[in-house]
């Protein structure tokens, strides 16, 4: 395949800059399976890969066969969503695909080893804060330079406030590391702040074995060691001079400032690498069909090293029936019943509310805690990757129902009212639920999970919202789950369920039933039964045995 490329900086192509169309080659190489090549003539090319950095915009220029739009840059054209892929400093949402610039960088300078495999830090350096700064329409990364250096005097070597003799060196050459390494501090500020909008700044200083001070992406945290470098969340002046106040005494040296240097400049710098076979899995499952066109990603609490069986079910039900590609599903289950020890339970499990639905017991199971913490897992997978999207969140032992076939256009009907609900049970949970679709209780206060007044809802009141009795399939709101075994979640949904689960640790009833808590306290996170179900939990039809309810 041929690619023709459009709107790219200088020596992009001829490998003159650092950031070349190598990084591409491999990516779309992960992505096609074959080898993409530039090419100069259009007519010529199946693929476009374009950037900002050009008016003459070629996305309607021809049929292509894919599109891409690259940024490493705070914004896009404003042609991005007639692209196929956008590739960004953004999580992932619609057509976007999360590429910030760093990783693009580290692959093409050859420096993620030095990122992962870095030499001790032994040595204390003996000058203290330096800057490289061109670009001087960034006003308030210049607010904060003005703040630090009233207090600390600052080395600056590019064309911004320069006071020292312009470093010769391309700024990927160990010569480069080598005269900013001679600092504690190096200044990493990006030209503003945009979700993972993170370009090369910040590893600099990881390189050169000194301490990055970084202000910009928000998202930083989920890629960089925040115990490896100083971050300027917040410019408030209080704000400001806490961390001011470090970088002093740790300029200052003496015994604890160069420890304090030493503990920081040697810590690990990743928290997460991104890789382009990362990047590669998100990009496919963007440009290519899915079984689910409207729902971004697919997850199964299951592993096959927990769970074989179930492992191999799912991978049937999902791969062979279900046709789903294997870049639209993720198994996810960090932990399960016999890596929960005892400690985690005291600190989970606060109280023994639960013997108030089990009278004659048991309490909190283990098993019921590892699925609270994989629930969890998943969310939190999904708020750190995504910006927005639909989502199927199953358990290990789903069935399919003969209602399937009306899955499709069911989910295309949510997404279309995406912003009128938050998470859909489509599962048939517990048959005992089947009769309470239509009929109350609406509200379920019983036990622990009476935390409303009666009077806070009209518990009576009939609530469809959003379907009618002329639809095929409809949907009822409840304030309590028929089970956990298959929801569709959208986004702000996902974020104000990790929200609850953040601000409400104790775990002292099963998953199930401390939902019930979250959407009596939360009235504002809007749950809904289906009227028909797609799936079954096989636990309750005797498909499969469970993980559960014989623990003790």
């Amino acid at each position: 395949m041929k690619c023709f490329v459009n709107g790219f900086w200088p020596g992009f192509i001829d490998k003159s800059d650092v950031n070349t169309y190598d990084f591409f080659r491999e990516l779309f190489a992960k992505v096609f399976n074959e080898d993409v090549e530039p090419c100069s003539n259009m007519s010529e090319c199946e693929i476009l890969l374009e950037s900002v950095f050009t008016n003459d915009i070629k996305v309607f220029a021809k049929h292509w066969k894919y599109t891409f739009l690259f940024s490493g840059e705070q914004g896009l054209n404003p042609y991005s969503k007639y692209y196929n892929c956008v590739l960004w400093g953004h999580r992932n949402r619609d057509n976007i695909v999360n590429c910030p610039l760093f990783v693009m960088y580290l692959y093409c300078a050859n420096l993620m080893n030095g990122i992962k495999c870095p030499e001790k830090v032994t040595v204390v350096p003996t000058k203290k804060i330096c800057a490289i700064i061109s670009n001087s329409n960034a006003p308030l990364r210049n607010a904060i330079l003005e703040k630090i250096e009233k207090r600390i005097p600052i080395d600056y070597f590019g064309r911004y406030k320069n006071n020292q003799p312009n470093i010769q060196f391309h700024y990927k050459s160990q010569e480069f590391r080598n005269v900013i390494g001679q600092y504690k501090f190096v200044i990493t500020l990006e030209n503003s702040r945009r979700d993972t909008y993170l370009t090369e700044k910040i590893t600099h200083g990881f390189l050169a074995g000194n301490i990055p001070v970084y202000w910009g992406a928000p998202r930083v945290g989920d890629y960089f060691n925040k115990e490896r470098f100083i971050e300027i969340r917040d410019t408030s002046d209080a704000a400001m001079d806490k961390a001011i106040d470090e970088l002093e005494r740790i300029c200052n040296g003496g015994e604890d400032g160069d420890a304090q240097f030493l503990r920081i400049a040697n810590q690990p710098a990743l928290k997460e690498e991104m890789t382009i076979e990362m990047i590669a899995r998100d990009v496919r499952n963007v440009i290519f069909a899915r079984t689910y066109p409207t729902v971004d990603q697919i997850f199964a609490i299951n592993s096959g090293s927990f769970e074989p069986d179930r492992h191999e079910h799912l991978r049937d039900l999902f791969f062979n029936k279900l046709k789903l590609s294997t870049d639209n599903v993720t198994f996810m289950s960090p932990t399960f019943k016999h890596t929960i020890t005892d400690e985690m339970m005291a600190e989970m499990v606060k109280d023994n509310s639960v013997l108030q639905l089990r009278i004659n017991g048991p309490p909190m199971r283990k098993s019921e805690i590892s699925l609270i913490c994989n629930f969890k897992a998943v969310m939190e997978h999904i708020e750190k990757r995504y910006a927005g999207g639909n989502f199927l969140v199953f358990e290990s032992d789903i069935v399919p129902n003969e209602n399937l076939d009306l899955l499709p256009a069911f989910l295309q009907k949510l997404k279309d009212v995406e912003a009128k609900w938050d998470f859909v049970h489509i599962g048939q949970g517990h048959p005992n639920f089947n009769g309470e679709v239509f009929a109350g209780p609406y509200m379920r206060l019983n036990g622990p999970m009476s935390k409303c007044p009666k009077e806070y809802y009209n518990i009576s009141e009939y609530r469809e919202d959003i379907t009618n009795e002329k639809d095929e399939v409809r949907m009822v709101r409840k304030y309590y789950p028929r089970c956990a075994d298959a929801f569709l979640w959208n986004y702000g949904g996902v974020t104000k369920c990790l929200d609850f689960l953040n601000t409400h640790p104790n775990y002292y009833l099963p998953l199930d039933n401390y939902m019930v808590d979250m959407l009596e306290l939360t009235p504002n996170i809007k749950h809904y039964w289906s009227s028909k179900y797609f799936f079954v939990q096989g636990s309750h039809n005797g498909r499969f045995a469970s993980n559960i309810q014989k623990d003790k």
